[in-house]
């Protein structure tokens, strides 16, 4: 039942509030009172179209309220629940028609216009002069039927089934969704057992030592590197520290332990591009250049600064001439690896990893230097671990689709392989398997 209408600058209204008991209400008034206006707005409330020439002249806005009391076994309490409404003994429908917006809410919460019209044509009836074109919608019909039957239990039992049906649907559905995503994980790691079985059996006597391995692994994604010369000189180092060079003629040295300290194969192939792209720039050759290049000028340096000590008194100044030395080669030493990075990335890149693998491996680099101190790493004694060079690599990675990047059956053998080489005992092994594998679950 309406108890409420309130209508705010509707054409001439500006301000009314209305108040309905139950029975008959009758408003009366001779042409042009206004009567069709409270009925407009009414159906403003109800879910009519919006007409904009409505709002009062000289607003900008116009607002109606309806608010009903609704019984228990009222149908439009099931259609609000369905909808997700929150449902009271009192049902306040409210219409705005403000800057060619025409909101809608129910008990506060806002909805569309067609479910503010479907709530209208549950709660009201108006009576008009065409109102037998109503009986043509076909949408009252399951309606009226179901009214004439006389059986309002049958049709509330109906209702619950049919909600109980459809969300054991709902159930299945998402059940069978996680079955085929099983079944495929399944099968994965069924081809994935059986190539570890080939790896195991099949391969070459190189493959099945570590060493060989490793250079399998690296010759499968070198070839985007910028080296012409890609005749390799592998030295692989029993060392459980992290670690890895680049040298003229090729010669590339690896610490097992970088299989240790990396969890994906493109955090240690992001180290490895980074070392080809300094065999491609020739950094050594080059740093052998400028030594040779500023022997000289050095030399003049370091008897300039004995000369301004001995004319001055002061032997801090024997230290002036050494700091600019060391400078120099620091900011050559950086340019250096900001260049190799540059490069390195665009290598891995071409190979198919992630963009953000550089980032992680500093992430690491850094975490582990908080640990054990700058140092104690001799990684980042010859590749310093400048701000700049961080910032870099982030921002590299910006701007690159988030991908599915998955590590390679030969990295996974060589990291294993490597982890219970340098496990004193079984259980440490198992130990880092069951921390890894908490830490994949969060």
């Amino acid at each position: 039942m309406l108890v409420h209408l309130s209508i705010r600058n509707i054409v001439l209204i500006e301000k009314l509030d209305l108040e309905f008991n139950s029975g008959l209400t009758v408003l009366t008034g001779e042409t042009g009172a206004g009567k069709s206006i409270l009925l407009d707005a009414l159906g403003l409330a109800l879910g009519s179209r919006a007409d904009f020439s409505l709002v009062r002249h000289g607003h900008i806005s116009a607002q109606v309220t309806a608010s009903f009391i609704i019984p228990s076994e009222h149908p439009v309490r099931d259609l609000l629940i369905e909808a997700g409404i929150p449902m009271q003994d009192e049902l306040i429908l409210r219409r705005q028609l403000r800057q060619d917006r025409s909101p809608a809410t129910i008990n506060d919460e806002p909805v569309s216009v067609s479910l503010l019209r479907k709530c209208g044509d549950l709660l009201v009836e108006i009576q008009g002069q065409f109102e037998g074109r109503g009986l043509l919608d076909t949408s009252t019909h399951l309606t009226l039927l179901d009214r004439i039957s006389g059986h309002p239990h049958f049709v509330v039992s109906t209702q619950e089934a049919f909600q109980h049906w459809r969300q054991s649907q709902q159930n299945y559905n998402d059940a069978e969704a996680i079955f085929i995503k099983a079944r495929a994980e399944e099968d994965w790691l069924r081809e994935s057992l059986k190539e570890l079985e080939v790896e195991n059996k099949g391969q070459s006597e190189s493959i099945n030592n570590m060493e060989g391995m490793i250079i399998k692994l690296i010759s499968r994604w070198n070839e985007s590197d910028a080296v012409r010369d890609r005749r390799y000189e592998f030295i692989i180092l029993d060392d459980p520290s992290i670690n890895a060079f680049a040298a003229p003629g090729g010669i590339i040295g690896i610490n097992t332990g970088m299989f240790l300290k990396t969890q994906t194969e493109g955090q240690f192939a992001s180290v490895m591009c980074h070392e080809l792209a300094h065999l491609s720039q020739r950094h050594f050759a080059r740093r052998m250049q400028r030594q040779k290049d500023r022997s000289l000028a050095n030399s003049l340096m370091i008897l300039g600064s004995i000369a301004l000590a001995g004319a001055t008194s002061n032997p801090n100044a024997l230290l002036v001439g050494q700091q600019a030395i060391t400078q120099q080669n620091l900011s050559f030493s950086r340019g250096d690896e900001q260049e190799a990075d540059r490069i390195g990335f665009k290598n891995l890149i071409s190979a198919g990893f992630d963009p953000k693998s550089t980032t992680y491996m500093f992430e690491k680099l850094q975490s582990l230097s908080r640990l054990s101190g700058s140092n104690e790493l001799e990684f980042l004694r010859s590749h310093p671990l400048t701000k700049n060079r961080i910032a870099d690599a982030q921002s590299r990675a910006q701007g690159f689709e988030k991908g599915n990047y998955r590590n390679s059956l030969d990295y996974e053998l060589v990291r294993n392989r490597t982890i219970v080489h340098f496990s004193d005992v079984p259980r440490q092994a198992v130990t880092i398997y069951k921390k890894e594998a908490r830490e994949a679950k969060t």
